[in-house]
């Protein structure tokens, strides 16, 4: 909690040297999140608190011949986020206009770092051990031909700067959901940096669960539901110089205060209870949900 707080209040845990280094960067340290969903009317909740943020809209009566939510939760620390998202019920299709239901959750760390202890230029690893899973079912009535579904897309992406550039860039990696699966895997977050240099360092986690579908003037039914729940979690950071060879003894400092080289083993625990309150809630709501078509 202690680590967490000096993180939100930008506040270098460590004295003044990191935070002297922390003015040379083009970020302060800081983590915010929120979430947003759109189904029919719009709701967003904790716009860029560094809290967990959840959201809730409906279809309501606003829309005839729409019968459906889309839900969005996302909590977050320096090392650990937790995303749910869920979009389902059904919806007429009409010829002429498209329609959807959108859950956005979208995070972000931003720190400020330095690498010391050699010369010249290195590459940084920061590993990000995702697990997840996600249900996607839906169907279409036999008169709609075109594209409609229920699907989720989540994204996990990085860029680091010196000053105001230039831009160093990481790598983005996609996972699209439309069917049932599961995930564990472990997501490089890797950029070049100069030794001595401070760097600044962000990276950000992005689900989007949706149901909808495009309009081609042929008309039906669409029914369905994408539930996802993900979990990422900082591994040990290693740092490379120029030719890919291990420099064990690099040591890195964040203005954050936060230990790349050692983070904590275990998800924070204000991150793990609000999205694992959010996943029950759900997974209640899905067994109640009369929709269950099969695709």
């Amino acid at each position: 909690m202690r680590r967490l707080l000096a993180l939100l209040l930008g506040i270098a845990a460590f004295g003044p040297p990191a935070a002297a280094r922390a003015q040379t960067c083009a970020v302060t340290p800081l983590v915010r999140s929120y979430s947003t969903a759109d189904a029919g009317p719009h709701m967003a909740s904790g716009p860029f608190s560094g809290h967990p943020a959840a959201t809730d809209a409906s279809s309501g009566v606003a829309q005839p011949g729409a019968n459906y939510s889309v839900r969005g939760a996302l909590a977050i620390d320096q090392s650990y986020f937790a995303l749910a998202g869920r979009a389902g019920g059904e919806m007429l299709i009409t010829g002429q206009t498209s329609n959807s239901g959108l859950a956005r959750s979208i995070g972000d760390v931003y720190d400020c770092l330095q690498i010391d202890g050699y010369g010249g230029t290195g590459r940084l690893h920061v590993p990000v051990h995702l697990n997840g899973r996600a249900a996607v079912e839906f169907s279409t009535s036999a008169g709609y031909e075109g594209t409609a579904g229920a699907s989720a897309s989540f994204v996990v992406a990085c860029e680091a700067y010196v000053g105001s550039g230039p831009l160093l860039s990481c790598p983005v990696t996609n996972f699209a959901f439309g069917a049932d699966q599961a995930i564990d895997t472990v997501v490089d977050l890797s950029f070049p940096f100069t030794f001595g240099t401070p760097t600044s360092f962000h990276f950000g986690p992005r689900l989007d669960t949706a149901l909808g579908y495009a309009a081609n003037g042929s008309e039906g039914t669409l029914a369905g539901f994408a539930n996802v729940e993900l979990v990422g979690a900082l591994e040990a950071a290693t740092v490379e110089d120029g030719f890919g060879t291990a420099l064990p003894n690099a040591t890195i400092t964040a203005a954050s205060g936060f230990d790349y080289r050692h983070p904590a083993p275990e998800p924070h625990p204000i991150a793990a209870a609000a999205v694992a309150a959010a996943a029950l809630a759900w997974r209640r709501r899905a067994a109640r949900d009369a929709v269950r078509p099969s695709r």
